[in-house]
């Protein structure tokens, strides 16, 4: 009794958990296969088994698996991206908790896909694109992030969201944590076994636990959910263009750039890392790996709390223009985390730059209290939508670029290039952000009000 009370009660942050953790520990484990895989296809086992020794085929085997991840993205983030349109349009008709559940089911036939790959001989892409339209087609990570929020929103009181939100999401970043690190200290099939499981239990645990919210309307539209999906994109693109001044058009404008690349560019950028870590002189294993990315992991979680407090402890008042500052220093931790990554020649840099990653923890607060300002408060769920969309595109058209580079570079025998690229990348947000920062500190934390 006392643990059906609990499940009752916890069942949205337990499932969380166990969703991101699904997600995340086949992630480094799959590229792990690709590469060894790929590897295996063209020499033999003495060769693959230590390919730093054999620096020639090391670069091919390299890009190779870089043009793979790219395919494997795409099949995963455009369905994906589209699908989180169609279900978070049909959640208002049919509830949050059918929402919820389908990405789990779409995880559980992913891993399947791959376990199947996993215990075949070879490396066949047709595996992946199925697996890849399983987990896309199901809205994937990004639509199961909204339908949670909107669950949370929608079942508390509004003066008590903010504090039950903060006590809920914090466990999609202890789920990505402990994924990471036991991803390093598993086997291929057990990681996608515990990928099942965890997908499995979070449907049991929402089909049990969870009550469904159906979105009350004052009144049905009669359009189908393809129009609404099309009057939602093109809703969110007016929000940028009509009814505002010009200058405020194009800080919006500049917003959605640098949120479109800072997200394709830190999603794609976990595939480079682990290829290029792999490499001499670091040479990682994967439980190295998976402990370098948890800390980056933690030093964002950590940075957003402790940055903003120093920064306001130092003098700074609550203003867009300090929430501009903010969003600057995210991006010069980035730069600074990448061009470390350039420039190492042992490991300890590479560690160093994970820290540099404190510096960007307020970036996404920062710039949800800019747009907060810029748009009128009767748009932000419009806005909100269609930033989303345009961010979750951006994932597979940065992970064909930086893959694409990065194939260059290695086999231009410079694969530094790829973080030199990406740290002027960062730099050139950080002057664009400048660009339309406010020229004086005027507007406080308490300007402006949603009405």
């Amino acid at each position: 009794m006392a643990l059906n009370t609990f499940l009752k009660e916890n069942c949205l942050p337990l499932c969380l958990f166990l969703y991101i953790l699904g997600v995340v520990v086949p992630w480094p484990v799959t590229q792990n296969l690709i590469l060894n895989r790929l590897c295996l296809r063209d020499y033999d086992e003495a060769v693959c088994s230590d390919m730093t020794k054999h620096p020639d085929v090391q670069d091919k085997i390299q890009a190779s698996t870089s043009q793979f991840m790219t395919m494997q993205s795409l099949f995963i983030d455009v369905p994906g991206a589209v699908m989180s349109l169609v279900l978070g349009t049909i959640s208002d008709r049919i509830g949050r908790k059918p929402v919820l559940m389908l990405p789990c089911i779409g995880l559980a036939l992913n891993v399947s896909v791959l376990l199947v790959q996993c215990l075949s001989g070879g490396l066949w892409w047709g595996y992946f694109v199925v697996s890849g339209l399983c987990l896309g087609g199901s809205g994937g990570l990004m639509a199961f992030i909204t339908a949670a929020t909107n669950y949370v929103t929608d079942t508390t009181p509004a003066e008590a969201r903010t504090e039950r939100l903060s006590r809920t999401m914090p466990f999609l970043g202890i789920g990505a944590v402990v994924g990471i690190i036991v991803s390093g200290m598993i086997s291929e099939e057990a990681a996608y076994c515990i990928s099942f499981v965890c997908s499995s239990l979070s449907l049991l645990f929402m089909h049990l636990y969870l009550d469904n919210v159906i979105v009350k309307k004052e009144k049905d539209s009669g359009m189908s959910w393809m129009q609404s999906i099309v009057l939602n994109i093109k809703s969110g693109a007016q929000t940028l263009f009509c009814g505002k001044d010009p200058a405020t058009n194009q800080k919006l404008f500049v917003m959605i750039i640098v949120g479109m690349i800072g997200t394709g560019v830190m999603m794609a950028e976990g595939n480079i890392i682990m290829l290029y870590t792999k490499r001499s002189p670091f040479e990682w294993a994967p439980s190295i790996f998976g402990i370098f990315t948890a800390i980056r992991q933690v030093s964002g979680i950590v940075g957003q709390v402790t940055i903003p407090l120093i920064f306001y402890k130092l003098g700074g008042s609550r203003s867009v223009r300090n929430d501009y500052t903010l969003l600057q220093i995210c991006h010069i931790g980035f730069a600074l985390c990448f061009i470390l990554s350039a420039v190492a020649n042992s490991s300890w840099l590479l560690f160093v730059g994970a820290l540099m990653l404190t510096l960007t923890g307020p970036g996404q607060p920062a710039g949800g209290s800019i747009t907060s300002r810029l748009v009128d408060p009767k748009e932000k769920g419009t806005f909100t939508a269609f930033s989303s969309f345009l961010n979750s595109l951006s994932v597979p058209l940065c992970t064909f670029l930086l893959n694409n580079v990065f194939s260059w570079s290695v086999i231009q025998g410079f694969p530094a290039f790829t973080f030199y690229f990406l740290t002027a990348i960062n730099i050139s947000l950080v002057l664009l952000l400048g660009f339309v920062k406010p020229k004086h500190d005027g507007d406080t934390a308490d300007a402006k009000k949603d009405e």
